[in-house]
């Protein structure tokens, strides 16, 4: 039997992997890179004076793209590694329903 943590895993991946790949992907990757700006923006706020913010708006889109590509790349290997444990899951419920 599946540890109830395995369980929850088991049951939220299933609903993601229904809406596809490149929505995983996407929307992971999108909500990455939004809250790394944040985090940049807040740092730029709170630890720096305001001739900062002239270096702040034109490295952003540049650190934007740069966390996108690197986004999609990790997410992309992230959907990856969560197939093959969903496919492992599988198999052993297979196995522990085949042997009862």
């Amino acid at each position: 039997m599946l540890k109830k943590w395995n369980e929850k895993w088991f049951k939220r991946w299933s609903i993601r992997r229904e809406k596809g790949q490149l929505h995983y992907v996407l929307s992971q990757t999108a909500i990455t890179v939004f809250f790394l700006i944040i985090g940049l923006f807040l740092h730029t706020l709170l630890y720096s004076n305001q001739s900062k913010w002239d270096v702040f708006l034109p490295n952003t889109a540049k650190y934007a793209l740069f966390w996108f590509v690197m986004g999609l790349i990790v997410n992309y290997f992230g959907w990856i590694f969560a197939e093959i444990r969903y496919q492992d899951v599988i198999n052993k419920q297979q196995e522990e329903n085949g042997n009862h």
